[in-house]
């Protein structure tokens, strides 16, 4: 079997029916996290995890998309399933990001070295985390799951794949332009507008040709914008990860916070932009 990341998923047609197309979908995307999963639990570098963590993003899109037409249990199963190896390799992820901040960032060798040893310390932790998790470490349930899933195609229902997706991107955009309206200097807002957005361009991807035009354009203009609140949180996580180190990274924090501050006035304007967007689109 060839690496399901030169792989491409089975994609639906816009008329097709939709509990069908996306029930074949999803089980391709729990079958093709197998070997996904078995790269990131050798830990040979901080790639596996971040393709792991991406498959099961898209993977909990498909489910989505499919929880509009069924609420069979095997649904429930792989949310749950998605949800908890998502978060164990999440986990690990988080502090690979921040070792790649963390060396982008003009701080003395002492602090740097002290920050390091700490989040060596938390990766450590991630990883067996992350290895003595049932999710990753079963490829029974794997297989099972992924039969269910396909048995849910065999009763096609009348909606299409095209009907499905349009409502559920209609959600996306909503919510998305809710937060954009909202007070964005609450706490976790920026990050709130990051992970919509990415799961609005998540949605568009794993719909394909089903994908309304305008959501498909939407999807390329977002790309940027979302880069930069990447930039942002990546810089959040750092933060978070080294909150209890001590004064021997207090120099971080200070370039930190500076990086922030800088990062925030250059992503306001594209943000009031694509706020006036959305509204002139409502």
């Amino acid at each position: 079997m060839a690496h399901p990341t030169t792989e491409r998923p089975p994609e639906g047609a816009r008329r097709d029916p939709a509990r069908a197309a996306l029930a074949a979908l999803a089980a391709w995307y729990v079958r093709a996290a197998g070997p996904l999963v078995a790269e990131a639990l050798r830990d040979r570098g901080p790639e596996g995890v971040h393709r792991l963590r991406a498959h099961l993003r898209r993977l909990r899109c498909v489910l989505r998309l499919l929880a509009r037409c069924t609420r069979a249990p095997a649904l429930g199963r792989a949310v749950a399933w998605a949800k908890a190896l998502g978060e164990e390799a999440g986990a690990v992820r988080d502090v690979d990001v921040a070792r790649m901040v963390l060396d982008a960032l003009d701080v003395p060798p002492s602090a740097r070295t002290t920050a390091r040893a700490a989040l060596a310390t938390r990766r450590k932790a991630a990883v067996a985390g992350l290895r003595a998790g049932r999710a990753g470490r079963s490829p029974t349930e794997r297989t099972v799951l992924a039969r269910d899933l396909a048995a849910l195609g065999a009763r096609p229902g009348r909606k299409t794949l095209r009907g499905i997706g349009r409502r559920q991107l209609a959600r996306e955009f909503d919510a998305l332009r809710d937060l954009l309206a909202a007070e964005l200097t609450r706490p976790g807002a920026y990050h709130a507008v990051r992970r919509r957005a990415r799961r609005l361009r998540d949605t568009v991807e794993v719909l394909g040709r089903a994908a309304p035009k305008r959501a498909r354009q939407a999807r390329h203009r977002l790309q940027p914008l979302h880069a930069a609140l990447g930039a942002l949180q990546d810089g959040e996580v750092l933060q978070d990860l080294l909150a209890d180190v001590g004064e021997g990274v207090r120099q971080v924090r200070r370039t930190l916070a500076r990086r922030r501050s800088s990062l925030l006035a250059a992503l306001e304007p594209s943000l009031a932009l694509l706020a006036a967007d959305l509204a002139a689109e409502e």
